[in-house]
């Protein structure tokens, strides 16, 4: 599977991982709020994805609120308190499975959530939610997939992922091992976050496997091999959405080739879209891109026309992918364990 496809999907696994939790305001660039862990303290080293949600900033847009109509009740009960989540993503290369992991911040009441997660677990006849210790911490297993936890770490704070992964920030937590903080360049990038927006990211991203045939020229991988870095900030203000993406190159000539790629996609695609979608291909010809020595800049808007536009099509496609009364969900694949690949769903 490409890199680009497997960022995407995690992403947006965490995002709903995000919405089962419950949290209160998160980490700041003035150090975290009174009774709260620094995040990046309880993330380990290997990650190399990093993703800070403005949560109650989330779930004023409209574009949630369409999306969280068929949520649970419980969920909403549960989200209604989220402020802020930081998501780590481990990202291995196109031919290993990422792993990752959210820390949630903020003032929740434990048994309260448990019971909610419980009868949630009952109403869908997923089985029971069952508990395992570790490291003095109970962890509540998803009913659904066991490799799968939640752990609240305090009344201000949770971490929900991957079990082999909460095993490694419960480590962390009692100063085991090192953690994300030990890489400057990452923590460097994110830090230059704005709580305020929406959502920020930085990200370094993995070399290619050892032994692959680097891209020949001509080929559009072989503009993107020299990206080194990232950092993406998206907002919303006044019913419109701001796109900002920031990369760093190893040389300034594989930002110009960079450039000059998504410059030739911005004119077909932006073309083409204006004669079928005129609004959308709008906001694609209006992206500004540019470069300066070792550092591509990349913006965009899109205005409420498109997010509406957007947002019905989500909607359309849900229905179409929603299962027939009475018909059995599709087997998921499990999540791997840090280091392997995605076991295969049953067939």
């Amino acid at each position: 599977m490409k890199r680009s496809s497997l960022i995407l999907k995690f992403m947006s696994v965490f995002f709903l991982i995000a919405a089962l939790s419950a949290c209160g305001k998160g980490c700041n660039k003035g150090g975290s709020p009174a009774g709260q862990i620094d995040p990046l303290t309880l993330i380990p080293a290997n990650n190399n994805l990093l993703l800070s949600i403005n949560w109650k900033k989330l779930i004023g847009t409209p574009f949630f609120q369409d999306a969280s109509k068929d949520m649970p009740s419980e969920a909403k009960e549960i989200s209604k308190d989220v402020n802020e989540a930081v998501i780590a993503v481990a990202m291995r290369g196109p031919s290993q499975a990422p792993s990752g992991l959210a820390i949630v911040s903020g003032n929740f009441d434990e048994p309260k959530i448990v019971g909610l997660i419980e009868e949630a677990a009952k109403k869908q006849g997923s089985g029971e939610v069952k508990k395992e210790n570790i490291d003095g911490k109970t962890v509540h297993l998803s009913a659904k997939d066991p490799n799968i936890g939640m752990v609240f770490l305090s009344p201000h704070q949770a971490a929900w992922g991957q079990i082999a992964t909460l095993r490694e920030s419960l480590a962390l937590l009692n100063n085991k091992g090192d953690s994300v903080k030990s890489n400057k360049e990452l923590v460097d990038l994110f830090n230059k976050r704005d709580s305020n927006k929406l959502l920020w990211g930085a990200a370094i991203l993995p070399p290619p496997p050892a032994g692959q045939t680097p891209a020949q020229a001509g080929d559009p991988m072989a503009a993107l091999q020299g990206l080194k870095t990232f950092s993406l900030g998206i907002d919303y203000n006044n019913k419109d959405i701001s796109i900002d993406w920031a990369g760093n190159t190893q040389e300034a000539s594989q930002a110009q080739n960079i450039v000059n790629l998504v410059n030739s996609y911005k004119t077909i695609f932006g073309a083409t879209l204006a004669a079928q979608q005129p609004s959308l291909g709008q906001v694609i010809q209006g992206a500004q891109i540019s470069n300066q020595d070792k550092t591509i800049h990349i913006s965009l808007k899109l205005n409420e026309e498109v997010l509406k536009q957007l947002s019905q099509k989500m909607a359309d496609k849900n229905k179409e992918s929603a299962p027939a009364p009475g018909a059995a969900s599709p087997a998921l694949p499990v999540p791997a364990p840090t280091g392997q690949a995605a076991a295969p769903a049953n067939q």
